[in-house]
């Protein structure tokens, strides 16, 4: 009953493909300039070319490989301009595969053979592993870590004990004193999942649990500057006001909150701030604010269909809305 969009992995990675997952390890076999090496040494897919950007969320350094049978050096460079929402364009290098001298390890996703991908990512650090792999889990992707990240050298294996769940849907009993809802038997029905949004009028966290939904995409707190005047002439605007009460209402019956609310997010929000005052807006972000009126991709967030969301469409605006436009 969900749909997700295999394009782009916000927050962790970028993702669009897929191959054959190679057990990579740190300090592995030197590549070649034509395809990537496994842990046995032997060729695990042949690439196209490699695309390193730096990950605009984690600012983490990122390899894309493109290895499926559709790709050529102009779609791949052209992909490897915007290889995820928020990033700064990267480097293409035709021919080439992915350093794995030193790896995490690599998320394979085979949606489409024709465009298929895989991402390769840097590091000795055990910490950065939970992240990779959830993230990978959340794209549909299969996660080959390095040693480093297998739990083999000490390092605790990869996901800390915060695996990633699968989204569920689950239905209760209304809230007393609010209207029966929509499901079987007047329940509410909600997806716990982080393109999942209750009923309209509704808040999310009555109706749904935030703990999968972290699962389902690394998270990590990013404070941000409120610059917004106390006597800001907005506040003033009745119609300006309006709206933003709307805004605000259509989030908090979303799953955004989970990562964006001070009062739910383990260690603080990550980024934009609903609770921030006077005008949470202004916590945003250029890159937020473009992915939020639907001008960067953000199909990496996946989106259900809005009939099967409580009307909710994410498939043009970062947070679902029952009223696109």
């Amino acid at each position: 009953m969900r749909r997700l969009s295999p394009a782009l992995l916000a927050l962790a990675l970028a993702c669009s493909g897929a191959g054959t997952p190679a057990d990579s390890t740190a300090g592995g076999p030197d590549l070649d300039d034509t395809g990537a090496s496994g842990a046995d040494g032997t060729a695990a897919a042949e690439v196209q070319g490699r695309c390193t950007y730096v990950n605009p969320f984690s600012q983490g350094d990122e390899c894309k490989e493109y290895t499926g049978a559709g790709w050529d050096d102009d779609g791949a460079a052209a992909d490897c301009a915007a290889p995820m929402a928020g990033a700064e364009a990267g480097l293409y290098e035709p021919g080439l595969a992915c350093d794995r001298d030193a790896v995490l390890g690599e998320c394979v996703l085979d949606a489409d053979p024709e465009t298929a991908t895989t991402l390769v990512f840097p590091g000795d650090d055990p910490a950065g592993c939970a992240g990779a792999e959830l993230g990978c889990g959340f794209a549909g992707g299969t996660f080959a870590p390095s040693e480093v990240c297998d739990g083999s050298d000490g390092g605790g294996g990869a996901t800390g004990g915060d695996v990633f769940r699968p989204f569920e849907q689950v239905c209760i009993d209304p809230l007393d004193g609010e209207p029966e809802g929509a499901g079987p038997d007047g329940q509410v029905c909600t997806w716990e999942a982080i393109s999942g949004a209750t009923e309209e009028g509704r808040r999310y966290t009555d109706y749904a649990s935030c703990e999968p939904v972290l699962t389902q995409r690394p998270y990590w707190p990013q404070e941000v500057e409120v610059t917004t005047a106390p006597d800001d002439p907005r506040l003033d605007d009745p119609a300006w006001v309006a709206e933003y009460q709307w805004v605000t209402a259509q989030v908090e019956s979303a799953a955004c909150v989970c990562c964006h609310s001070t009062e739910l997010a383990p260690d603080g929000p990550s980024g934009w701030n609903l609770e921030a005052g006077p005008i949470w807006t202004d916590t945003l972000d250029d890159d937020g604010m473009a992915m939020m009126a639907g001008w960067v991709d953000s199909t990496a967030f996946g989106a259900f269909p809005a009939e099967d969301n409580n009307g909710f469409d994410r498939e043009t605006t970062g947070v679902p809305t029952t009223d696109v436009a």
